[in-house]
């Protein structure tokens, strides 16, 4: 499960940069969700390195820390990460579910 959206990376528009999310931290009030970007899917399948932070660009923060939210329905915790992600908003041109 992952996300894909355009990114521009170390200066570099990428259509479909590929992002994984996971959960770093969660407790009753608060989740913090790590993300991995790689430039493309193909990347990601082919044993590719996900970029560093320092190539992401401003306002594109690895880290991701929501409310957490009791009421979110999920299946597991993958899940409610992506939940999470999707209704927050902060990825309006994203493509869910790849």
């Amino acid at each position: 499960m992952a996300f894909t959206l355009p990114l521009t990376i170390n200066g570099e528009a990428q259509a479909a940069a590929y992002v994984k999310a996971t959960i770093a931290r969660c407790d009753t009030q608060t989740t913090v969700v790590q993300l991995q970007t790689w430039t493309s899917q193909a990347s990601r399948t082919n044993g590719g390195q996900s970029v560093p932070d320092n190539w992401l660009p401003d306002g594109f923060s690895s880290l991701q820390v929501f409310a957490t939210d009791l009421n979110l329905q999920a299946n597991n915790p993958v899940a409610y990460a992506y939940a999470l992600l999707e209704a927050s908003g902060k990825y309006p041109t994203a493509t869910w579910n790849v």
